[in-house]
């Protein structure tokens, strides 16, 4: 496949989930795509005009050649390093609403008690059988209208850190579950926030989108270079 047939394949994909992706992120996130195809544009014309001028001598060319690709690098990283960054603040903005909300007023000794009565049920479970325990509670929490529990379980680092206490230190198996559980329970906006995520993260999606500019703009580079 050519250079040119990959990018047109970016293109593509990119035209194709565009539509689904809010307009503002949309917008700036376009913008930086196409600033990466120009810079590798006029690198390739710069060179071409080095490389053409037969008053420069061939270690001035390759020295020149050299500047311009080492210029075009560090655009090209600035505007791949912005993608990353505006898709991760949108990630960011999507997590926060699909975590439950902190209750505006905590009675802590109610919070304490919840705590040791979650404790007292959990320990006495194997720790993979403590996560399914505490997908159980979240479930009835939800279902209740429990805020404080809510939270506790699904919005706060409570169950990454007694799960680590009990040796789990992978923080995404009760992740995992504990979405399951949200999604079951989630609003329609909830669901369409979940969607773009995957969307972000899927290969694809932006972040295949991303790997492929990058892979692109290196290839590109790595041919001028010959």
């Amino acid at each position: 496949m050519s250079y040119a047939q990959v990018l047109n394949s970016i293109n593509t994909m990119w035209d194709g989930i565009n539509p689904s992706l809010p307009i503002a992120y949309r917008q700036k996130f376009e913008a930086e795509k196409n600033a990466i195809q120009r810079e590798i544009e006029q690198l390739t014309a710069k060179i071409n005009q080095i490389k053409g001028n037969v008053d420069l001598t061939a270690e001035a060319q390759r020295r020149m050649v050299a500047e311009a690709i080492t210029q075009a690098k560090t655009s090209i990283d600035g505007h791949m390093e912005t993608l990353i960054q505006l898709t991760e603040q949108l990630k960011s903005e999507l997590q926060r609403q699909l975590t439950p909300n902190r209750p505006e007023k905590i009675d802590y000794g109610e919070l304490a008690n919840l705590k040791a009565d979650l404790r007292l049920v959990l320990d006495s479970k194997e720790p993979r059988e403590a996560i399914n325990r505490m997908a159980q509670a979240l479930e009835e929490a939800l279902t209740a209208g429990d805020a404080l529990t809510t939270w506790l379980l699904a919005g706060s680092n409570w169950p990454a850190l007694y799960l680590e206490s009990r040796g789990i230190t992978n923080p995404a198996e009760w992740e995992e579950v504990r979405g399951k559980v949200l999604v079951k329970h989630a609003s329609e906006s909830q669901l369409q926030a979940r969607n773009l995520l995957q969307l972000l993260d899927s290969p694809k999606g932006v972040g295949g989108i991303i790997s492929s500019l990058r892979l692109y703009a290196n290839a590109e580079i790595d041919s001028l270079q010959r």
